[in-house]
């Protein structure tokens, strides 16, 4: 008896879910079937509630479309500093072949230096020992004019004495002679001492020349190990620019992983609501066709609902 009743029931509610169809899709039908009240909230609330799920992503569609839009301007400034990193690293490499000539250029001008100083060396000995020969030669002609001396004197008085004689004469012609080899011995001493002082000039001259390169060279150095400094800030820069790329890379892999999870589940709520659209006019009534719609639609909203709560959670996991 009570399968007889439950039956009856089941065909009961399909003609009345079918009347309800043949309404909805005759428009000039004059005939006006209601469904049961109950019946009739539980589709309202479902249609408010497919309603609401609706606006929810339409909204979350709009925000999607306003991360794919901050994704892209994100991309555009990751390639401007991918730019701005090759620009760096031309210039690093601008400041190394700079670096590798103003090293070669230091050697070679400390060779230079080195050859400079051998030179001035070598021209130092060659004076000093110029010095030495003048200083002898001096030391010899003051003896011979300190020998010399009395018979200058002595020939002096004897050609006052005897102008007439021949004899005198040739004691005046040896005085000249020895007169003229004193001025020659003086202007000796003079270029000698000309000569000590080109020497004592030039021998400054290397000193000062020798005090100021190398201080030259140490700019340079100091220069070289500034602009290693500054390499090494780059190279630090240029980790930290990468280390941030690939933290964006994988953050931009996860958004989409998950947007690719989010478009499945949509896809899938698409497919549901091609499911459940109502039965057109000339489908076989079958038993339990109203329950599987009923089931279906409560599926539906499940399904909207884990949807919505996982476009939730991606909009507050992000900063």
């Amino acid at each position: 008896m009570d399968i007889k009743d439950s039956i009856s029931a089941n065909y009961s509610k399909k003609g009345i879910f079918k009347s309800f169809v043949n309404e909805a899709k005759n428009e000039n039908s004059s005939i006006i079937i209601q469904l049961e009240p109950s019946l009739a909230e539980k589709l309202a609330k479902k249609r408010a509630v497919a309603d609401e799920l609706e606006e929810k992503l339409q909204f979350h569609r709009e925000k999607f479309n306003e991360q794919v839009i901050l994704a892209e301007s994100t991309k555009q400034e990751l390639k401007r500093r991918e730019l701005q990193l090759v620009h760096s690293v031309q210039n690093i490499e601008g400041y190394m072949q700079e670096m590798y000539s103003l090293h070669k250029d230091a050697d070679d001008m400390y060779e230079r230096f080195v050859d400079l100083i051998k030179e001035s060396e070598a021209r130092e000995q060659n004076l000093l020992k110029q010095c030495s020969d003048v200083s002898m030669k001096i030391n010899t002609a003051f003896t011979l004019l300190d020998v010399f001396k009395p018979v200058r004197i002595y020939l002096e008085d004897v050609a006052y004495e005897f102008p007439q004689k021949a004899s005198a004469k040739q004691l005046v012609n040896y005085f000249l002679i020895l007169k003229q080899l004193n001025k020659d011995l003086l202007q000796k001493d003079k270029q000698r001492k000309n000569e000590e002082e080109i020497l004592a000039f030039e021998r400054q001259k290397i000193v000062e020349s020798a005090r100021a390169h190398p201080l030259t060279i140490l700019e340079k150095e100091d220069t070289l190990h500034r602009l290693k400094a500054e390499v090494k800030e780059v190279k630090v820069q240029n980790v930290e620019l990468r280390q941030k790329m690939d933290n964006t890379k994988s953050s931009e892999i996860k958004e989409t992983l998950l947007w690719h999870d989010t478009e499945r589940w949509i896809s899938k709520l698409y497919q549901s609501i091609r499911e459940i659209l109502p039965p057109q006019l000339g489908d076989s009534v079958e038993a339990g066709n109203t329950l599987e719609q009923l089931q279906k639609i409560c599926e539906f909203v499940v399904m909207g609902r884990q949807v919505s709560s996982r476009l939730k959670e991606k909009l507050l996991s992000k900063p």
